[in-house]
């Protein structure tokens, strides 16, 4: 695996996308695959909203109100009015949802109300990139300290930054600092992809010398 989307860390059983140069794998609470890259045909992330609590909470709502305003109170009423609002909450409310096209399957995957559309935006772009051109996009690593400007490293095993490696889809910004041009599957290590801004990725280790695509990438000024 070399990118990962962690969905959650509250729970001792991991949740997170992954990513590998043969695979795509998602384990959430209640819904777990490992599908070959091979066999995707479509990746699709959106926003969607569960239309089953939105039309039960609503029949449940409107019929308790109803019987309040025609027959009377009584506190089992009152609590299924309560029960039909928070129904019609769960409704309204938009989830983000990938959806699947693999092997003559077609899946939604419905992820926590925690996880932000933009977060995991970056991460089925990198997917999405995959299935439409066979290849992974390269990806522009910089050092967060300059005590890791040399980024590179020639060992064979991964080697720990003094600091943050961040990742992105375009050149950085900041041209001060040093960065390389890398295939992200071919890193020693996964990089943790969140996305916030420009920034599409962060990892903890130097990247090691065969993932680099050109060493003249490398911008030392």
């Amino acid at each position: 695996m070399f990118a990962k989307y962690v969905i959650s860390t509250k729970s001792n059983s991991p949740r997170f996308l992954g990513l590998s140069s043969l695979y795509f794998e998602v384990q959430t609470r209640k819904y777990h695959r490992k599908i070959q890259l091979e066999d995707l045909s479509k990746v699709h992330i959106e926003k969607r909203r569960k239309l089953a609590p939105l039309i039960v909470g609503g029949i449940i709502t409107s019929l308790s109100l109803l019987s309040i305003i025609l027959y009377y109170s009584s506190f089992e009423i009152i609590g299924l009015v309560a029960f039909g609002l928070l129904l019609t909450y769960f409704g309204v409310t938009e989830y983000t949802v990938i959806r699947l096209d693999y092997a003559n399957v077609h899946e939604l995957v419905w992820l926590p109300l925690s996880v932000k559309i933009d977060s995991v935006r970056p991460f089925i772009a990198i997917l999405e990139f995959y299935v439409s051109k066979k290849a992974f996009p390269v990806l522009y690593a910089s050092p967060v300290l300059y005590e890791d400007q040399n980024l590179v490293h020639y060992e064979s095993s991964k080697v720990k930054a003094r600091g943050t490696i961040i990742y992105q889809f375009g050149l950085p910004s900041v041209s001060s600092m040093p960065y390389v041009a890398v295939n992200p599957a071919l890193l020693d290590h996964y990089i943790e992809v969140d996305g916030q801004g420009k920034v599409i990725a962060e990892g903890e280790y130097l990247i090691n010398h065969q993932a680099i695509i050109d060493n003249n990438t490398i911008n030392l000024s």
